[in-house]
């Protein structure tokens, strides 16, 4: 799911700024052609030809308009707070603009890398946008100006963002990507379409009937070949995943953490083959499980190698390696099939109602069963995701007898546990008749103690279908209030998978 559309920039442009690392920046044509971009800002006779008169920034280069971030990249020990700012901004632009030009060889031939308590990361601030422009669904133009070749690095990396076509690219001159620029700034405020316009529904199904028997693998299952990761980094990348609340910020960092440990393949050929690599297999395991739950708040199911299920089964692969030559394991409790379960069931409702949804949701209904069997019984966490599956395939009477027996097994725990059974719960009573008044009750209490953690995201969660229950008792005005406070809650956390009907 695309975050909601602010008014930002028309078009961000990537922060590559100079041409080749020989040269002094500001010799650049790059760094030449971005002054340029940044002029257009105050360029009247440019925004005469404008369609519609327009207070926003109709490009945004970073250094010319926060300057204060081109400092941090300079001078900061920790510089998060730029990776947080260039990701904010991309998101609220309307299309995002990415130069390749120069002869890019050495450590840094795909940007400057992100720092994280002085120490360099394996990520540039260039790879942060690509990311972040991949993942937010942006639509993303690449230039490719003459003279440009990439070192391994920058070409391994637009393989693995899926940009393999800029070698067919017709190289243009500074004076060419200028004009193309202005063209796609005034198609933008025209309100002429980016791109072929499907629906997130359709490519969703396609993607998923594309490799509907396939495990996918994270990023494709693909790997880096350089010096292993640092493991103190990544353990401190894992620890400010932890205290931070706000989503995108987390995926911010779990990013990072992926593509250094990217360096340490983990599939168990690779592991056999160096057995240096089995130490790197449980931060693999805790970057890939809290990448999942993170990526599923955010909204990102459709994803297909970056979303929620190809991450889980590469933990499933990790696990393996982990329980091999272990004679202690029980089973095979150590699947992540609950998790797999519940993001199966995650892209089902994205299809929509629809006979793939119904294939998805046997799917998710499949690993639920056998996380169940494997533990001999269902816990209050399987019931629960059994039972929102049995909701959705219409079976709403054992859906709710899977709720009931969730909330007894709860009875005693904490006040978040219960609110969650609750909220599960009173959820299941809207589809039962003469049950509509309980449930709503039932999602207020919900809503009542969520609302001690504002930065809990069940807290959106819950307000959204009390809302539907206040749609359902025919209390509009509370309907529009609570659905309004519950999308306002989404976008300050960034729990944006509650911000839908």
């Amino acid at each position: 799911m695309s975050a909601p559309k602010a008014k930002g920039p028309v078009a961000f442009i990537s922060s590559f700024y100079t041409t080749a690392s020989s040269e002094k920046y500001w010799e650049s044509p790059l760094w030449q052609l971005r002054q340029e971009l940044a002029e257009l800002n105050q360029d009247s006779g440019f925004h005469k030809t404008l369609p519609v008169e327009t207070t926003r920034p109709v490009t945004w280069v970073a250094e010319k308009f926060e300057p204060d971030l081109g400092r941090a990249m300079l001078t900061d020990k920790d510089r998060f707070a730029v990776v947080d700012r260039l990701v904010e901004v991309l998101v609220q632009s309307d299309l995002y603009v990415c130069i390749l030009a120069g002869n890019r060889r050495g450590e840094r031939d795909h940007g400057s890398a992100v720092l994280l308590h002085g120490t360099a990361t394996a990520v540039s601030y260039f790879e942060i946008e690509l990311y972040a422009a991949a993942m937010h669904e942006k639509p993303i133009y690449l230039f490719v100006m003459e003279g440009f070749s990439p070192g391994p690095r920058l070409e391994a990396l637009l393989q693995l963002l899926h940009f393999p076509n800029w070698c067919d690219l017709k190289p243009r001159t500074p004076k060419q990507i200028l004009a193309a620029i202005k063209m796609l700034v005034r198609e933008d405020l025209f309100g002429k379409p980016q791109r072929a316009a499907l629906s997130r529904k359709r490519i969703v199904r396609q993607l998923y009937r594309a490799r509907e028997d396939s495990e996918l693998l994270f990023l494709d299952g693909q790997f880096e070949p350089r010096k292993l990761p640092q493991k103190d980094l990544v353990e401190k990348l894992i620890q400010d995943y932890r205290s931070m609340p706000q989503f995108q910020r987390k995926l911010n960092r779990l990013w990072i953490a992926a593509r250094e440990l990217m360096a340490a393949p983990y599939t168990p050929t690779q592991v056999q083959a160096d057995s240096r690599l089995k130490a790197f297999l449980p931060l693999w395991d805790t970057v890939l499980g809290d990448w999942a739950g993170a990526a599923s708040w955010y909204g990102w199911h459709g994803h297909l190698y970056a979303g929620t299920v190809a991450p889980l089964h590469s933990q499933a692969l990790i696990r393996a390696g982990l329980q091999a030559g272990r004679t202690t394991a029980r089973n095979q409790d150590w699947r992540p099939d609950g998790a797999l379960a519940s993001a199966y069931y995650s892209i089902a409702k994205v299809m929509g109602f629809s006979q793939d949804s119904r294939k998805c949701l046997n799917r998710a209904g499949e690993h639920i069963q056998r996380a169940i069997d494997v533990h001999g019984s269902a816990t209050d966490g399987t019931l629960a995701i059994r039972g929102m599956i049995r909701l959705r395939l219409g079976h709403a009477f054992d859906a709710v007898d899977d709720f009931r027996e969730m909330l007894r097994l709860r009875e005693g725990g904490s006040a978040l546990e219960i609110a969650d059974a609750k909220m599960h719960l009173g959820e299941g009573y809207l589809f039962l008749p003469g049950k509509l008044r309980e449930g709503r009750d039932l999602l207020r209490e919900s809503v009542g103690t969520y609302a001690g953690y504002p930065d809990n995201p069940n807290l959106p969660r819950a307000r959204r279908k009390l809302a539907r229950a206040y749609l359902l008792n025919r209390q509009i005005g509370l309907y529009r209030r609570t659905k309004a406070g519950a999308a306002r809650d989404a976008l300050r956390i960034g729990a944006l998978d509650q911000i839908r009907e």
